[in-house]
């Protein structure tokens, strides 16, 4: 369980991250919030595969 919990932290932390430090305005960093999200989802993993976007 200790396991899970330190992954979804270290998720949570990386998504905010990119969140905050993406450069661009706030209806594309919306726009590729809901890509990668949907992205990551259908492929069935925990990566979008585009690290440093919002959202992955």
């Amino acid at each position: 369980m200790r396991r899970f919990r330190d992954l979804a932290r270290e998720h949570g932390r990386n998504f905010f991250t990119n969140w905050r430090d993406f450069d661009g305005p706030f209806a594309t960093k919306i726009g590729l919030t809901v890509r990668n999200r949907v992205r990551a989802t259908f492929s069935r993993s925990q990566c979008c595969g585009h690290p440093g976007q919002p959202g992955c």
